[in-house]
């Protein structure tokens, strides 16, 4: 699914995308003004709080990046261990990372779920950037706008429209799963995990099943 070309590799990338927007926004609400997956935006405050002297209140934001780097290494190494089943793989990993973070933040010590949050949004990365990294990341917005300004630019020339429309639908999924995600956790808190925990199953439960199905 995910290395087949448009639509159905689109698509899947819109709803990664989308997921990454609702984990990002519960993942705000638990740190109150940390990203679990936007590491621009908690290096920029990690570097504010290294010039203010604030040390302590700079561990969260270095642990933050830290654990993303790590989810994306572990991304890394699923990719490499499991050869064709990889997208199924990591799809499966990433489901389990939320789910437990779910049942982490449940407990009477959330930051086991805090910190499992940017582990899986570092691995969600490695979905698209397996495929030759011609597609921004999955947890952040700056690379779709960035490709969306090219292709507007080069509209009629070397870009076609279909191009733009596909560069703008990231950018807006992230922002639906933003929006979403901080609906659903107003209504039901961080249960709403379990939302994008069941899009992700789906996904790669059907990801390993075509897998099986295809020719080596």
């Amino acid at each position: 699914m995910l290395e087949s070309p448009t639509p159905d590799r689109n698509a899947t990338v819109l709803l990664l995308l989308a997921i990454a927007g609702c984990v990002d926004v519960v993942g705000l609400g638990e740190t109150g003004r940390y990203f679990v997956s936007y590491m621009s935006g908690n290096t920029t405050q990690l570097g504010q709080l290294l010039a203010y002297h604030d040390y302590a209140a700079a561990l969260m934001p270095i642990g933050l990046v830290a654990l993303f780097t790590g989810g994306a290494t572990l991304g890394t190494l699923v990719v490499e261990a499991t050869g064709r089943r990889a997208a199924a793989a990591l799809l499966l990993v990433e489901a389990g990372l939320l789910a437990l973070a779910w049942w982490g933040l449940g407990t009477l010590r959330p930051m086991v779920g805090v910190i499992l949050l940017p582990v899986a949004m570092g691995l969600a990365n490695i979905v698209t950037l397996r495929n030759g990294g011609s597609s921004p990341g999955t947890t952040y917005a700056t690379g779709a706008l960035v490709k969306l300004g090219v292709a507007i630019a080069g509209l009629g020339r070397e870009t076609r429209l279909q191009d733009v429309l596909r560069y703008a639908a990231m950018w807006l999924a992230l922002l639906a799963g933003g929006m979403l995600g901080a609906i659903g956790q107003l209504r039901l808190g961080a249960t709403v995990l379990l939302v994008p925990v069941g899009a992700l199953l789906a996904l790669g439960l059907v990801d390993l099943v075509l897998t099986r199905r295809r020719p080596l």
